[in-house]
């Protein structure tokens, strides 16, 4: 057997093991693209909303056509197991200094060992020339039963 044949059997042999003890999930490419939800203005700037959420993966991001100082999206989870009790929440905050997106904050609730979410918070922000626009209230809320 070639060393590259060997190779590409060891990787494919580590990411098979990687899903199987991680409970990892297949996601396709389209998944990751969170939906245009609105925009959202003060001060004479404005940023675009966009949001995707489940009761197990949850994608976010802020954009703006001007380049902010700082642009970002935090998403904050309350996290349960099979038996309906809380275990540790899977947090994102995903910031980038002088751009225009702030890219997408991505969170899965099997990422700790969890079920399903029951409740997902979403902040969108941005900061131009010290002016700070976010939605006020700047949370989103996604109660899951």
């Amino acid at each position: 057997m070639k060393k590259s044949k060997r190779i590409a059997a060891l990787i494919a042999a580590v990411l098979m093991a990687v899903t199987v003890f991680t409970s990892a999930m297949y996601v396709s490419a389209a998944t990751v693209i969170p939906k245009y939800v609105g925009d959202y203005s003060s001060s004479g700037y404005t940023i675009s909303m966009y949001r995707s959420t489940s009761n197990v993966l949850v994608y976010a991001k802020t954009e703006s056509k001007v380049k902010a100082t700082r642009i970002a999206t935090t998403i904050l989870t309350t996290v349960v197991d099979k038996k309906g009790e809380q275990v540790a929440p899977v947090n994102v905050d995903k910031g980038v200094d002088n751009a225009t997106s702030s890219g997408v904050a991505s969170v899965s609730s099997t990422a700790k060992g969890g079920y399903k979410f029951t409740k997902v918070n979403i902040y969108h922000a941005a900061l131009f020339n010290n002016t700070i626009v976010s939605p006020n209230p700047a949370v989103y809320t996604y109660p899951f039963s």
